[in-house]
């Protein structure tokens, strides 16, 4: 056999049949095993693979790679039916998403660069599929804060910490003046302060608690008298202007804190969603193909606690013959008989 695997995909106008060649892929997996830092990268993501300093190919790496291929073939076989396109913007993107193979050669890496702008193409067109996530209502935040107020309001010192956030200090200085001329604290930390998640809310803070803050932040905070603007405060962020006050509750005080809480859940299940039907459509594809392995590289085989097919690695080395074995595999939806085709001969 010369391929490493033989992958037929079935289609309206005949059956596609492509082939991930023998030679080709032996010579990713040595050009691989000889890459130290790009095994490294790999054993950082949790990937066991031993060193190629024998010359010797790891049967772990071998597997994991040729289950990408096969998993690119069917990523192609999609981005085709959805006849998609990817350009330079597409392509710079997948290329600042594959650091992993910046220690290879160009050529290598540009390769592997379509193949990933191919298959963000895919994933994107398969996300698009469903609804966009709506921004929390006024009704879902104010339920939400009344189901949990109690953890929210909680605040043992009794004290509130407010502050403007700026670069300057000149210009922490001349809101301080306004602020003395009678200008609203809460007014100006809306419009002028640097920090957009306080802003939104006055410049509030929240409860003032034990170090939650840094240096010297925390502890002009905790010396300055209720009701008093201290500062201009210098920390690695800018210049702070600081009030606190009695801690006062109230929704508008959350309404950002709620906000930002929904709407990561809202995303969160949004992620998961996008996740369960990128998986059903990869795996109807690849359930709809006829895939043919060669021994050596390991077995194509259906995970039933995933409900996903993937390439294991063989539990010892296939022994030499003059009939190379395949392993073949097909899913449910093919036709019985499909995974009992006689050898091809090699061409």
């Amino acid at each position: 056999m010369q391929d490493a695997a033989t992958i037929t995909i079935p289609g309206d106008d005949g059956d596609e049949v492509v082939h991930i060649r023998r030679d080709d892929f032996e010579d990713d997996l040595a050009t691989m095993a000889a890459n130290e830092t790009f095994l490294e990268q790999l054993r950082a993501g949790g990937f066991d693979v031993a060193d190629g300093a024998d010359g010797t190919v790891d049967a772990q790496l071998s597997a994991l790679w040729l289950n990408n291929l096969i998993y690119q073939v069917a990523i192609d076989a999609e981005f085709e039916a959805r006849g998609l396109e990817v350009g330079e913007e597409e392509r710079e993107r997948a290329a600042q998403e594959l650091t992993i193979f910046d220690s290879f050669d160009e050529d290598f890496k540009a390769r592997e660069v379509e193949r990933q702008a191919r298959r963000n193409a895919v994933l994107d067109d398969i996300a698009g599929e469903l609804d966009p996530v709506a921004a929390p209502t006024e009704e879902e935040m104010r339920a939400y804060y009344a189901q949990n107020e109690a953890a929210l309001t909680a605040c043992p010192s009794g004290r509130e910490v407010s502050h403007i956030l700026v670069e300057q200090q000149a210009d922490a200085e001349a809101i301080r003046a306004e602020l003395a001329a009678g200008a609203s604290f809460d007014e100006l930390a809306t419009s002028r302060s640097q920090d957009p998640g306080s802003a939104a809310a006055g410049g509030s803070l929240g409860c003032l608690g034990a170090s939650p803050f840094v240096e010297p932040f925390q502890s002009a905070a905790d010396g300055a008298p209720v009701g008093e603007v201290v500062g201009p405060v210098q920390t690695e962020f800018g210049f702070h202007l600081i009030l606190v006050e009695p801690w006062a509750p109230t929704f508008e005080k959350f309404r950002a804190q709620i906000e930002q809480q929904l709407t990561a859940e809202s995303e969160q299940r949004a992620q998961q969603e996008r996740n369960e039907l990128v998986a059903q459509v990869l795996n109807d594809r690849i359930a709809s193909m006829d895939v043919q392995v060669d021994a050596r590289y390991g077995r194509w085989e259906f995970d039933e606690a995933s409900q996903t097919w993937a390439l294991n690695p063989p539990e010892a080395p296939e022994p030499p013959t003059g009939r190379e074995e395949r392993t073949t595999t097909t899913a449910p939806s093919v036709a019985p008989g499909a995974g009992d085709q006689p050898d091809q001969p090699e061409g």
